[in-house]
């Protein structure tokens, strides 16, 4: 019974908190480590977890990559639609915002269209499309090597160009937020264009759609103290909460 018990209050810290550490869970329970890895052995193999060094994280946390950008377009497209709205309306015009790349800040782009009037930088050429008919914002398109699939330009000069400019504003997309881990993207080219807009920008903030909470992606982007908030569509789990609190990051939940 004792054990069962300790396997229910590791099954609701992963989902909670998306992962545990055994020496933490030891320690509660007053047992053995070896107990302990016991318990994650057995809930691996039923699939409720993933066992990693000193611990366990949820089964769907860690992922290597993602589908491209033509494949999860249609996702989530109504929950980044609001994320868009509401990260929009963070916009006072005359000021210049960098849009990143990426299904949730093209979303952004679309809410700016037809009443921004300031700047829009982007990395983006889908992004730079939708505001290319518009009367409103003035559009600037970094330069750089574009990226095939993802419809973006990355490489040295891209960040080079980047790192010249001071953004009143930044909005980035990524590839998963996490309490213990940050922001995180798929790939190094991505992380350099986040990094320049993150630390030459006043006001950075994260977008991310519930099913990026508690996911870490393979390069980590920012801790939370870097950045100035998060829009989000869902609260996010307690762990990740707790993070943003800790770090004086805001949170924006759209509705």
């Amino acid at each position: 019974m004792i054990g069962n018990e300790r396997k229910q209050w590791i099954r609701a810290r992963i989902r909670s908190e998306a992962s545990v550490n055994t020496t933490d869970v030891a320690r509660h329970f007053r047992v053995s480590v070896e107990t302990i890895r016991r318990d994650l052995v057995e809930l691996e193999r039923a699939g409720e977890l993933v066992r990693i060094y000193g611990g366990a994280t949820a089964p769907q946390r860690k992922h290597s990559s993602e589908p491209p950008f033509a494949s999860r377009a249609g996702q989530f497209s109504q929950q980044r639609a609001r994320i868009g709205k509401a990260a929009a309306a963070l916009c006072q015009d005359g000021q210049l915002v960098f849009v990143d790349a990426g299904a949730t800040p093209l979303e952004v782009a679309k809410a700016l269209a037809e009443t921004f009037d300031g700047t829009i930088l982007t990395v983006s050429l889908l992004v730079a499309s939708e505001l290319m008919d518009v009367g409103k914002p003035d559009v600037v398109l970094a330069p750089g090597r574009l990226r095939r699939g993802e419809w973006s330009v990355t490489g040295a000069e891209t960040v080079k160009f980047l790192e010249r400019l001071h953004f009143d504003l930044a909005f980035i997309g990524c590839g998963g937020v996490d309490g213990r881990d940050g922001v995180t993207a798929y790939t190094m080219e991505d992380v350099a264009n986040k990094e320049a807009a993150v630390h030459n920008s006043a006001r950075c903030w994260v977008l991310a759609d519930a099913s990026k909470h508690a996911v870490v992606a393979r390069a980590r982007v920012a801790d939370w103290g870097d950045i100035h908030g998060l829009v989000t569509d869902k609260e996010p789990p307690a762990g990740l909460a707790r993070a943003l609190h800790l770090a004086g990051t805001e949170l924006i939940v759209a509705e």
